[in-house]
C-alpha cells in the first residue's frame, strides 16, 4: 500500500459543510516532482519557520493530481492551511484543469489514507 499524501481542499466553505458534496483536491507530494509536472512548492519548516502547514520538509502541490474524493471517511486530521500567494497559485492551476477539462484526473497517484488540508482556512 502506498504512504498517505497529504492534500489541498479545493472548496469554498459552504461546500465544506455539506457531507455529501464530494472534495476537490490536490495531491502534495515529498517526493522529487518529475521536472515534466507541473508544480508548486509548499511553505515547510525548514524553508519558512515558522509556518502554517505542517509539512517539516519540502514538498509540491502537484498540480496535475487533482482528486474528487466521495468518501470524506478516506481524509485523515487536519493539519494546517495555505494562505496568500500559495494559495492563489494552487487555485490557478485548479480552475486552469476545470478550464482543460482535466477534473479530475482518473487514476490517483496513491491508495489509502490521505491527511487533509483545507484551502485558505484560519487557525
Amino acid at each position: 500500500m502506498a504512504a498517505p499524501h497529504a492534500v489541498i481542499i479545493l472548496n469554498p466553505a459552504p461546500e465544506l459543510k455539506d457531507a455529501q458534496h464530494p472534495l476537490n483536491v490536490v495531491v502534495v507530494s515529498s517526493s522529487v516532482v518529475n521536472p515534466g509536472t507541473s508544480h508548486i512548492p509548499m511553505p515547510n519548516k525548514q524553508t519558512h519557520d515558522p509556518c502554517s502547514t505542517c509539512f517539516t520538509k519540502p514538498c509540491w502541490a502537484v498540480t496535475e493530481w487533482i482528486l474528487q474524493i466521495n468518501d470524506r471517511a478516506k481524509l485523515a486530521s487536519r493539519c494546517g492551511y495555505i494562505g496568500g500567494r500559495t494559495l492563489r497559485s494552487v487555485l490557478a492551476a485548479y480552475l486552469g484543469a476545470i478550464a482543460s477539462g482535466r477534473l479530475p484526473i482518473a487514476h490517483p497517484p496513491a491508495a489509502g489514507s490521505i491527511k487533509r488540508r483545507k484551502a485558505g482556512e484560519q487557525k
